[in-house]
């Protein structure tokens, strides 16, 4: 995605945390982003992507190599879950996987469901979802661990945005939301039944659904130089894989809100 001019980038998100991303950091068109700063917070570390294989299609103790020959569903075409899987795959030297695009993770999902031999790349809540509509169905892989076993720090997917102009002229409703995106955080992590009862309150997913998945969604509050040298790990890893990724050229410091 381009970013827009004067505009500044909120919270980044680590993992995909379905139903809860506000903005996507797809795309981001490094030439273009005067005035765009990354302004705090990884808020779902380890909560996604997982590859989930059908479990008489696949052995005990899977490996990227078991996807070769495979059709794997995703969404994310052209963005952060295309670029990011086919730099693991690169990486683990695995070819001739049959990747088929979806328009999003519902349908990913139904393609699985009704594939036995599929795998498909999903993030929580989906896979709660899956684990609940088809009980063969399991958790081959991790891709979040997969990333940071690579040495290159964790992987990042969303980020929430406001305005240069709000964030220089009212530092202290910044400064309030942050502190009550914490207390969210901790909410959630603290009292995972009532966090699930008001997610369905809200018809962002199911509360059994919520409750399946949040105990691996990981959610957490990164902010500051922390959220920096993550982010600046993950846009040179998807650099190196294909420059187009961001947009050509990677940030400099004034990108990131450093406060």
């Amino acid at each position: 995605m381009n970013l827009s001019e004067n505009c500044k980038v909120l919270m980044v998100k680590a993992g995909q945390s379905a139903g809860t991303d506000a903005i996507t950091t797809d795309v981001v068109d490094m030439a273009g982003y005067r005035e765009v700063v990354f302004l705090g917070s990884i808020t779902t570390k380890n909560a996604a992507n997982f590859v989930n294989l059908q479990e008489d299609s696949a052995s005990t103790g899977a490996t990227l190599a078991d996807l070769a020959g495979r059709r794997l569903y995703s969404s994310g075409k052209a963005s952060t879950p295309e670029y990011a899987l086919n730099h693991l795959l690169e990486r683990a030297g695995v070819q001739d996987v049959d990747i088929q695009w979806k328009s999003e993770h519902a349908e990913v999902l139904a393609s699985l469901l009704l594939d036995p031999e599929g795998a498909a790349l999903l993030p929580q809540p989906f896979v709660a979802a899956a684990l609940r509509q088809n009980p063969d169905i399991r958790v081959a892989l991790d891709l979040n661990a997969l990333w940071e076993a690579l040495g290159e720090g964790p992987m990042i997917t969303g980020v929430t945005v406001a305005r240069a102009e709000l964030i220089e002229r009212h530092p202290e409703r910044l400064a309030a939301f942050l502190k009550d995106y914490a207390v969210s955080v901790d909410y959630v992590n603290t009292y995972n039944e009532e966090a699930a009862q008001l997610m369905e309150r809200f018809g962002i997913i199911s509360a059994p659904v919520a409750l399946d998945a949040l105990p691996f969604c990981g959610i957490t509050l990164v902010t500051g130089a922390e959220m920096a040298r993550a982010l600046q790990a993950f846009y040179q890893a998807m650099f190196t894989q294909d420059p187009r990724a961001t947009g050509g050229s990677l940030p400099d410091e004034a990108f990131y809100y450093l406060p």
